[in-house]
């Protein structure tokens, strides 16, 4: 069985207005917000593209067969693309009034299915199986053609599946989960593929990607079930929020901030209830260092709606207007928030753009928030400080992330020249075509009882053998790759990695692993274990948590 998956170093375009809707929802009981199917689920769901199985259900994870996913993949496809429907008996098993006979007979037209081959019957008896399971390679051709994506020829001795797979991966459209070429697709994972494509054509892929990682686009306040109009023109807070709408969760972590993008959370609190009604006023944030890229800050709900936007101080009566920023709010402005209701809040940093000014490796750090509320009945004053500690934040013009592992779990530990130890990904993505470029990366091993010589380590570009060296050091149990930017570097869009070692297993050896991995994200303070940079800043550490990666495990048989 043959795992794939890529690195993208893709480009990070700006966010426009696109046909799909991108958002939190609780459509289906056995959808849960946090799972990776449920972005394109429900966004599959808001498009009228799927539907449940009924007692508000999506199974998503029953497989799903050749006619359901066909279906859908054509209900997704461009208005302008999609092959015509047209009911009637096509394959030997398919007649004409069977549900699904319009699109597959369509697609048939279309060239975009022929059923399954079979040498020793004429190819008009072929049949199409639409009760089969569909096969994530065989997903991808149908998506592919549908879409009308370029599809190179096919090349001896590779999966035919391959070309399809290189066709969706160039575009970001395959599954980000390693998933092999035969693996059954289910109701979820074949809408989470699906949806990357329709994303894709809408110029949404981005905000999908980023969604499914829990950072969903901002909503407004007109949309929020948490934050709405009251009778007096101004936001009002009840203790009834809904989960369904929850963007912004706790701890906060160490983030870069993408010059030009809005950020995710870079610190937060959570708002204890009061005894009386109360409006928010005022919003006052110190940061420890001037920070020139930083435009301003907003403080959101855990939905995304924004309560205030916050400026940098401009009038010098205190010693550290500088490191000030600060809202007060007036009008429509105000937030009511209701007697004994509990709410988090989030603060989120706006970066200039490269246009204003914005730079890469600026350290954004916030000393203090705080929210000023005044009583409705008694005018009385509340001022709730937030003093952290918060993490530190970095301002980048790119962000290196979602390193996973391809290979399988587990393969035998064998003697053998050039043998491979792990295979794994990463994606990437920039501001303004901005060149990023791996480092250096810094492997930590296990072995447990293994009688087995390492040597001649080497870092691989699997799609066209470029290599650097690397070196291990037995008494740290680390493996360094160092000086990777001439090979890893920006024009590395689509490049699988490879780590491998000459091996020499000793005789007899049994029921002993070997295994790598990445242990460290690290921070702006603490190295971790992947060095990149941005051809501006040099950052040791990544947005993630640890361990980044735990590769291939290599038994002794």
């Amino acid at each position: 069985m043959r795992f794939h998956h890529f690195l993208t170093f893709s480009l990070l375009l700006p966010v426009v207005a696109s046909a799909v809707t991108i958002a939190p929802a609780d459509f289906f009981h056995d959808v849960e917000p946090m799972m990776p199917e449920a972005v394109g689920i429900n966004l599959l769901y808001n498009e009228g593209i799927v539907q449940g199985v009924g007692d508000g259900k999506f199974a998503p994870n029953r497989e799903v067969n050749r006619a359901e996913f066909l279906k859908m993949a054509i209900l997704a496809t461009p208005s302008d693309m999609r092959p015509s429907v047209t009911p009637r008996s096509c394959f030997p098993d398919v007649l004409a009034a069977e549900w699904f006979s319009g699109t597959v007979c369509g697609a048939k037209d279309a060239g975009i299915v022929r059923g399954n081959a079979n040498p020793n019957v004429p190819e008009e008896q072929w049949l199409f199986a639409p009760a089969t399971t569909v096969t994530y390679d065989a997903g991808l051709k149908m998506l592919s053609i549908l879409f009308g994506y370029e599809i190179r020829d096919e090349r001896e001795g590779e999966s035919w599946g391959q070309r399809y797979y290189d066709a969706a991966r160039t575009r970001g459209t395959d599954l980000p989960a390693p998933t092999a070429f035969d693996e059954p697709l289910t109701r979820g994972s074949a809408a989470r593929l699906i949806a990357g494509f329709l994303a894709e054509s809408e110029d949404a892929l981005i905000a999908f990607r980023e969604a499914e990682q829990g950072n969903y686009p901002p909503v407004s306040s007109s949309s929020s079930s948490e934050v709405s109009s009251s009778e007096s023109s101004s936001s009002s807070v009840s203790s009834s929020s809904s989960a369904d709408q929850i963007l912004y969760t706790f701890p906060i972590r160490s983030r870069f901030l993408l010059v030009g993008q809005p950020s995710a959370p870079i610190a937060g609190g959570i708002i204890s209830p009061f005894s009386e009604e109360t409006q928010l006023v005022a919003v006052q944030v110190k940061v420890f260092q001037e920070t020139r890229s930083l435009q301003s800050m907003e403080l959101v709900t855990a939905n995304g709606t924004v309560l205030a936007t916050l400026l940098r101080r401009t009038t010098t009566d205190i010693s550290d207007y500088k490191l000030t920023y600060e809202a007060f709010l007036t009008g429509d402005q105000i937030l009511t928030l209701a007697k004994a209701t509990e709410l988090p809040v989030f603060l989120r940093a706006q970066v200039r753009s490269k246009a204003n000014n914005g730079f890469s490796e600026e350290l954004i750090h916030v000393r203090q928030l705080s929210v000023t509320f005044r009583g409705t009945e008694t005018a009385q004053t509340y001022n709730v400080p937030f003093t952290g500690p918060f993490p530190k934040h970095q301002s980048t013009l790119g962000r290196v992330h979602n390193i996973v592992r391809v290979s399988p779990e587990t393969a035998p530990l064998a003697s053998g020249n050039g043998t491979v130890v792990s295979t794994f990904t990463l994606q990437s993505e920039s501001v303004d075509s901005q060149a990023i470029s791996l480092s250096q990366i810094v492997f930590a091993y296990e072995s447990v009882g293994v009688k087995a010589q390492f040597g001649n380590w080497q870092l691989m570009r699997t799609d066209n053998g470029a290599s650097v060296a690397c070196t291990s050091n037995p008494s740290t149990k680390t493996i360094s790759c160092p000086n990777l930017s001439s090979v890893f570097g920006a024009n590395a869009a689509t490049t699988t990695i490879t780590l491998s070692a000459d091996v020499t297993v000793e005789p007899g050896a049994t029921g002993e692993w070997f295994q790598v991995s990445l242990p460290d994200a690290g921070n702006p303070e603490t190295l971790g274990s992947v060095w990149w940079t941005d051809a501006v800043g040099t950052f040791r550490w990544l947005d993630g948590t640890a361990p980044l990666l735990s590769g291939t495990r290599l038994l002794a048989e």
